[in-house]
């Protein structure tokens, strides 16, 4: 995990899943304001005292032919991901230029695609909030009502 200060804002650079669990137990235990971002859109770092930069989190996790779907970590750009997908005939249906983000950035701002926006494209997301919990949401369930582990 690569780790730099500036301006009172301590940015950590998760390498996998089990860093970005500790930076957040660490900082919820001592009552740190966090922000996470994928590392490829301009975030506000204002009353934030943690920042969170999923870019070293770049991985394709999983392709599974049966059910016709990648995981992927939050950090991929979507140009990486579509250089995947298109080694296996996939793609995803986006217009226009679309910038190069990573893929937990363009779910945040809501990229549009020519169905609707990235986030309908997924068929389930792991969520880790700020105190911890780890959700599983599935699409068409709303992240309220989702089971936590």
């Amino acid at each position: 995990m690569l780790r730099e200060v500036t301006s009172k804002v301590n940015t950590f650079h998760p390498l996998d899943g089990g860093d970005l669990i500790k930076i957040i137990f660490e900082a919820k235990e001592n009552r740190l304001k966090i922000k996470c971002h994928g590392g490829s859109f301009p975030v506000n770092k204002e009353g934030v005292e943690i920042l969170i930069n999923l870019d070293n989190m770049k991985r394709v996790v999983c392709y599974d032919p049966e059910e016709q779907s990648f995981t992927f970590e939050g950090g991929l750009t979507i140009s990486e991901i579509l250089r995947c997908m298109e080694y296996r005939n996939f793609t995803l249906e986006l217009y226009g230029i679309i910038p190069d983000m990573s893929i937990a950035d363009a779910i945040a701002v809501g990229l549009i695609g020519s169905n609707g926006t990235i986030a309908q494209c997924l068929k389930s997301c792991q969520v880790l909030h700020p105190d911890g919990s780890l959700v599983d949401w599935c699409h068409g369930q709303d992240l309220e009502t989702s089971k936590s582990k």
